[in-house]
């Protein structure tokens, strides 16, 4: 009986928190993703910005396991910025306009603006469980 109490702690799953960085250069869109993300328990926002520079310095500073950016900053960043990090993040991309991109990375997730809360807590939740099958 006391060895299945212990049992119990020994193989409780750890709850998985992403380190979330968000980016648009629009500032609407940016609150608006911002408050999103806050509604998911499983995401800890560690940046925000609507400036391209400080968004590029900040994904290599910080190191996020999520990146939810615009298509505008995406664009100009060096893409082994994001695949050569300790934490490979997975990114969403949120685009004005119908995103293309030769892409073969199973990480990402293109939605189009206007951006639906249930989109990304969708994606949120996928990327979860992926990171939770990988460990």
């Amino acid at each position: 009986m006391i060895w299945a109490k212990y049992k119990k702690n020994f193989t409780k799953k750890k709850k998985i928190v992403l380190d979330t960085l968000i980016a648009d250069t629009n500032k609407y869109y940016l609150n608006r993703l911002k408050n999103i993300v806050e509604l998911h328990p499983s995401v800890n926002l560690i940046f925000k910005s609507s400036e391209k520079e400080e968004t590029i310095k900040n994904i290599f500073k910080l190191d996020p396991d999520l990146i939810i950016i615009d298509d505008e900053i995406y664009k100009t960043v060096d893409k082994d910025l994001f695949y050569n990090s300790k934490t490979k993040p997975s990114i969403i991309i949120c685009s004005k306009t119908f995103y293309s991109e030769n892409n073969n990375s199973q990480n990402n997730y293109i939605f189009l603006k206007p951006i639906l809360k249930e989109e990304i807590i969708e994606a949120v939740n996928k990327i979860i469980k992926k990171k939770s099958s990988n460990k």
